[in-house]
């Protein structure tokens, strides 16, 4: 089908578009190749003159502009080829075939056959410049004649009376490829080769060494041997080294090398290897100069070094921490400080990690070496690049080495007393927020002459930010901090006046537990699970995350505790009158919104104002509660006890102010039980049941039908449509049987599912969009034939991609993943092969087989289901993935495994769930797990049931009667005792 934003006319009539300015497209735009190559198998079919010239024009305007993709076909451009001979447009053949050669999509041998015999045989002489010429091209382009073909083409010559000077051109390009199979078996002579880098050695020859390895190159077919080849070249440049002597033999040589026009990445990861071993060699005897002129060529080449070894001696072992050192220190002892800080900026500043392991010397160096760079930048007043090299200082990073980073506070006490001296606060506070995050000691001083000038400088929210950082992460008194008060000078009162509202100043006694629960009522009322039934996802993410709150709050409370990790936390907070205020985020159409927070303090009073300011909800019932405690004597206050504040109803009438308890008892009332929705829904079921049974007959009996007639293996609904509108798409698939019937059985064998769009589904099944109309289903049937040719095409990549794995298989969960066309999936499947073959990953064959792995283009890190599969990003990191799957496939097949045995208990309770309840039908949801449904089936079958028998029962995340009679509840579903 032709997509809407394109001219109908044009691509459609033989008359074309007689509109001088059309507003529709008449060339296809990029993506649309398919469109493309649709219109011209139209075209060709058609076998029309004007409508060949038009696919001619198409053709050029298209690939002009946008290079072929993965719908390109090569059989169409030789049939248009064919068409266009038959036609005798010999100017549109050369003007086709010149493109094709130039994206390298070259068309079949035995089409330039034919283009020599329709210009003999049309006795076309002055076409004979133009044949030749395309004939050369091809022969460049990498095509391969035999001599029987050049035979033929000189006597088709001949019969042209071609010119000697023509002749001569062809049989040069037939001595040509001679000459190239005679120079590739001479280059690929290792003997001679190692030989001619000894005479290169002797005369200093770097430029001739370079040349050597383009040779070389392009001859060898043996990986192996060329890899000893080079580290000779690398034992070459690193020998008999003369001081005296200015260049550099690896400049030289690697010049060379980098003006061949088909340098590749391979190409540029040997130089990088070369470079690293002439780098350790000019660090071994400290020439220094040498050394950064062997960094800066492989920085002009922008060869990424730092994840690369040497060839030879004891760099090719190194680790890569060891490799970063030693050309950051050549940086530095050269003078180049920006230089040292790219190199380690390159390497991510890695220093260990379990893909690249390292020494304990290793890690020594690189303390002393930042510790270096550390004190020199910070002599230049450049703050930022200090900081960023402390924060890189080893013990901050995920490293194999354990080190005391408490040791750091000189540096960055040292670092935090300069940004404040040059009045750089923005810089100051990130020192003081990184330092206290990471427990570094900080000196007290230097952190209240940053809170004063903050204030100075009215940065009235930062001051107080730290001053709650203080508070709350280091666990100093607030007394310490009210007595400094009392005797701080008076812009620095002022600073702290500002800073603190009242009631937070005049605190001196924390929230209680039971003060904590009530201050948190009201977010509890607005994010409470049973608010959102309609809402199972997010019903499940506010479980979920109470719990964990829950969690949190207790450890708060328990004594001596010393510091908790940074809690994320997401809610879906209801609308409510406290939180319906303008100025905040809008909620959805479903009333709620969602809310993502941190936590990561360490008392209840700043965890419950964090939550609730988090929220939108108000703060004034804590404020007043505060103000109520500690506006008696001190004395009085700590006399008073911990219990929870109970307003009289009053309270409530005048200020405006929900009563939590009045909301909690409300809940509570809406608790919504097993047994009392049945009692209050059962006899509609019943009575929508009944009203379905003759349609859910007829539903049977066309799909039987359908099925027998087209020999289908199954017909499904992708969505849960009712009973009658299934019936509707059946006796509409019925009619268009009745009159396609023979394009219809190319389906046969093949499972239909009605779903939102037409096409065919990743897994090979049939999808009829319920939208479209008979024409669009049609076209469908008809393509059936090239879909069934691309799913295999899809099958052999899926084992390709395994044996590249080690086994593993790589399947497709339509319950898990998204929808994806057979097109969509076969192009990410293709992407993830490429970067595979990029990269190899030595994994050992069969290693994996029988573990599974799923692809996801919207993940960006491999992760580990807790069903057994891998769930592997198209764009992932091999050497990571490697790591990744070998350190879980143990779990992974421990995790399939249970969720085999997981299965039949399943099964087994369905079974007996349905037997004991008499149920006609016992199924649940998609989004329903194993472990959910038989922890559901085994409270099920501790109830008396009777509303159940001969009932349609769907276990799903809430509760629902369906229109056709179908009960929907909870797998999480709630009894009475349970309430109580």
């Amino acid at each position: 089908m032709l997509p809407h934003r394109y001219c109908k006319f044009h691509f459609n009539t033989l008359r074309g578009c007689e509109r001088s300015q059309c507003k529709f497209a008449h060339v296809p735009e990029q993506g649309d190749e398919k469109v493309c190559m649709d219109v011209f198998k139209k075209y060709i079919s058609i076998n029309e003159l004007c409508l060949l010239q038009r696919a001619v024009n198409t053709f050029m305007d298209y690939y002009r502009k946008f290079p072929p993709g993965i719908h390109f076909d090569l059989q169409v451009l030789n049939d248009l080829l064919n068409s266009l001979l038959k036609h005798c447009l010999l100017k549109e053949v050369f003007q086709v075939v010149n493109l094709s050669i130039m994206v390298k999509m070259l068309p079949a041998l035995k089409i330039l056959l034919k283009i020599f015999e329709h210009v003999a045989t049309m006795k076309l002489r002055n076409a004979v410049p133009a044949l030749i010429d395309i004939f050369c091209k091809f022969v460049e382009a990498g095509m391969v004649f035999d001599p029987e073909h050049f035979n033929y083409i000189v006597k088709l010559l001949y019969q042209l009376q071609a010119s000697q000077q023509e002749i001569t051109a062809v049989l040069e390009m037939k001595s040509r490829l001679r000459m190239r199979q005679f120079k590739k078996n001479w280059k690929c002579d290792l003997d001679s080769a190692l030989n001619e880098i000894e005479h290169c050695k002797e005369k200093g020859d770097w430029t001739k060494l370079g040349n050597l390895y383009i040779n070389i190159k392009m001859g060898c077919e043996n990986f192996a041997d060329f890899q000893r080849f080079c580290a000779c070249i690398a034992e070459t440049l690193t020998k008999d080294c003369k001081e005296e002597r200015p260049g550099v033999p690896f400049c030289e040589f690697a010049e060379t090398v980098s003006k061949d026009p088909q340098i590749s990445e391979v190409d540029k990861t040997l130089l990088g290897r070369i470079g690293i071993s002439a780098m350790y060699f000019y660090h071994k005897l400290l020439l220094w100069s040498k050394g950064r002129k062997v960094l800066d060529k492989l920085y002009e080449l922008k060869i990424h070094f730092t994840s690369l070894k040497g060839l030879t001696g004891p760099e090719k072992l190194a680790p890569r921490c060891q490799i970063v050192n030693i050309a950051a220190e050549i940086f530095l002892k050269s003078g180049s400080l920006d230089g040292a800080i790219w190199v380690l900026r390159e390497s991510e500043w890695i220093i260990s990690t379990p893909l690249w392991p390292c020494d304990r010397l290793d890690v020594l160096n690189r303390h002393n070496l930042l510790c270096t760079i550390a004190h020199e930048i910070l002599a230049k007043s450049l703050y930022r690049q200090t900081f960023e090299v402390l924060q890189n200082l080893p013990g901050f990073q995920n490293s194999q080495e354990t080190v005391e980073v408490s040791q750091y506070s000189l540096l960055f006490n040292k670092l935090l007393d300069a940004c404040i001296e040059s009045n750089s606060l923005g810089m100051s506070s990130s020192v003081a927020e990184f330092m206290i995050s990471q427990n570094i000691p900080i000196d007290f001083s230097f952190l209240r002459r940053l809170i004063t000038s903050l204030g100075r400088s009215c940065l009235w929210l930062k001051a107080r930010a730290h001053y709650k950082m203080i508070n709350g992460c280091l666990g100093v008194d607030i007394h310490i901090y009210s007595e400094m008060f009392c005797h701080l000078r008076p812009v620095r009162r002022l600073c702290l006046e500002k800073i603190f509202p009242p009631w937070f100043r005049n605190s001196s006694r924390a929230l209680s537990g039971a003060e904590a629960v009530n201050a948190l009522r009201p977010f509890y009322f607005a994010v409470h699970p049973d608010f959102f039934g309609q809402h199972p996802r997010e019903r499940e993410v506010n479980e979920n995350s109470l719990k964990r709150l829950s969690v949190y709050l207790e450890n708060l409370q328990k004594p001596g505790f010393k510091s908790l990790k940074p809690t994320q936390l997401t809610f879906y907070v209801r609308e409510t009158e406290q939180n319906s205020s303008e100025g905040q985020e809008p909620f959805s159409t479903s009333g709620f919104r969602a809310v993502k927070f941190t936590l990561h303090t360490r008392d209840l009073l700043s965890t419950v104002l964090y939550i609730l300011n988090s929220c939108s909800l108000s703060v004034e019932h804590i404020q007043s509660l505060n103000n109520n405690v500690h506006s008696q004597p001190l004395k009085e206050a700590k006399r008073m006890s911990d219990r929870p504040i109970k307003w009289d109803k009053s309270y409530y009438y005048f200020t405006g102010f929900r009563d939590p308890h009045e909301d909690l008892e409300q809940v509570s009332r809406m608790e919504t039980t097993l047994t009392s929705w049945l009692d209050n829904n059962g006899k509609s079921a019943v009575k929508k049941l009944k009203n379905s049974l003759p349609l859910r007959k007829e539903l049977d009996r066309l799909k039987d039908d359908l099925s027998h007639q087209l020999q289908l293996s199954d017909i499904r609904w992708q969505r849960s449509w009712g009973i009658a509108h299934r019936c509707s798409q059946l006796h509409s698939l019925g009619r268009l049987v009745q009159q396609n019937l023979e394009i219809l059985k190319n389906a046969k064998g093949c499972t239909i599912i009605f779903t939102d769009r037409s096409g065919m589904s990743a897994v090979g099944h049939v999808m009829l969009g319920t939208m479209d109309v008979h024409h669009h289903w049609t076209k469908l049937f008809e393509r059936l034939p090239s879909y069934f040719d691309l799913q295999r095409r899809l099958m052999l990549l899926e084992d390709q991609i395994s044996y590249l794995l080690g086994g593993i298989q790589v399947v497709y969960i339509e319950e898990l993943q998204p929808v994806l066309t057979l097109e969509e999936y076969y192009s990410l499947l293709d992407v993830f092969y490429n970067r595979l073959l990029k990269n190899r990953i030595p994994f050992h064959p069969r290693s994996l087989r029988g573990l599974q792995m799923i692809l996801n283009s919207d993940r960006y890190a491999p992760s580990l289901h807790e069903l057994g599969h891998f769930n592997i990003p198209t764009l992932c990191d091999p050497a990571n993935l490697q790591w990744f799957i070998l350190t879980k496939a143990q779990q992974a097949r421990d995790n399939m495994k249970r969720k085999e045995e997981l299965k039949v208990i399943e099964n087994e309770l369905i079974q007996a769930s349905t037997k004991k309840f008499s149920l006609e039908k016992f199924y649940k949801e998609p989004s329903v797990s194993s472990k959910q449904m038989v922890d559901c089936c085994k409270r099920l079958l501790e109830q008396s049931l009777p509303y159940l028998q001969g009932m349609h029962l769907c276990i799903s995340h809430f509760y629902s009667v369906m229109q056709d009679g179908d009960l929907c509840i909870p797998w999480n579903w709630k009894d009475g005792e349970a309430i109580k």
